[in-house]
């Protein structure tokens, strides 16, 4: 039997190139969990309320505004701290702005709350496939107020 021989230091100049190779891989395969992980928050959602909320993704960021149904009478913005607001419809305003999904959960975030026009700092929690928690709060999430969210459509 033949014996093969390398040049001398041969495999440990293919070991860096080799174990940049396989770092790559496992970030991408990473990331990629993460990212549809965090794509289940996509999808209409109805509120206490009964608003139905469209959540969508741009680019790795998450937004939502009210899903407008067919025959719907026009709501306005009209508790808007800004009165040169307050003639535009709600189906043009960003409820949900902004949200990072990291650590199981979107956060960094913004909810804006048509029954008052302020806006708060917020954070999403998934609570099973069907229903999300919503926290908006001022400075920290201890002085906030809390909703339950359920998906339309959702699973038996």
């Amino acid at each position: 039997m033949k014996k093969i021989s390398f040049p001398e230091g041969a495999c440990r100049r293919a070991w860096p190139g080799a174990a940049f190779a396989v770092l790559l891989l496992m970030t991408l395969a990473f990331s990629a969990q993460s990212a549809s992980d965090g794509d289940r928050l996509l999808g209409i959602w109805i509120t206490p309320e009964k608003d139905r909320i469209q959540i969508y993704k741009t680019s790795e960021r998450y937004f939502g505004k009210p899903a407008i149904q067919p025959g719907q009478a026009q709501r306005l913005d009209v508790n808007n701290p800004d009165p040169t607001k307050r003639s535009r419809s709600l189906a043009d305003v960003l409820i949900l702005e902004n949200f990072v999904y990291e650590d199981g959960e979107w956060s960094k975030g913004k909810i804006y709350d048509p029954k008052n026009g302020k806006t708060y700092s917020c954070v999403i929690r998934l609570k099973g496939e069907n229903e999300i928690v919503i926290r908006g709060y001022v400075g920290i999430s201890l002085f906030g107020r809390s909703e339950t969210w359920t998906r339309a459509g959702k699973n038996p």
